[in-house]
């Protein structure tokens, strides 16, 4: 891999990986992957997450809401759900939308899914 042209490239800076070159550093990763695994687990959020919109800590009570109204609106339908409109209104509208509508659609398919359903 040495000899690959990334590597000679002026236009690349490469450096070498030295988050945990130490005992310690490993520790302290091992403990952070467990922690975010087992948040994903018990349907919190996972801070480094691949593939997952970007949720801040201000906007988690409305992501939990937006999830709740799915579920409480599925409850109310009757038959299949053939389209899903979202309106946003009022503080929710000054965050990014995408995480509240994946939870929107997520709390909807609860009810109607035999599988486990996450936000991504």
């Amino acid at each position: 891999m040495t000899d690959s042209p990334l590597l000679k490239s002026d236009k690349v800076i490469i450096t070498p990986h030295l988050g945990a070159s130490t005992i310690e550093a490993q520790a302290n990763v091992s403990k952070d992957i467990a922690e975010q695994v087992l948040a994903v687990l018990q349907g919190r959020f996972s801070k480094y997450a691949v593939n997952a919109p970007y949720v801040s800590s201000e906007s988690i009570p409305f992501i939990k809401a937006a999830s709740t109204m799915g579920n409480f609106a599925s409850q109310l339908m009757e038959g299949q759900i053939g389209e899903v409109h979202i309106k946003y209104g009022g503080e929710i509208a000054n965050y990014d939308c995408k995480p509240f509508k994946a939870a929107i659609i997520s709390g909807l398919l609860q009810q109607v899914s035999e599988e486990r359903i996450n936000l991504v």
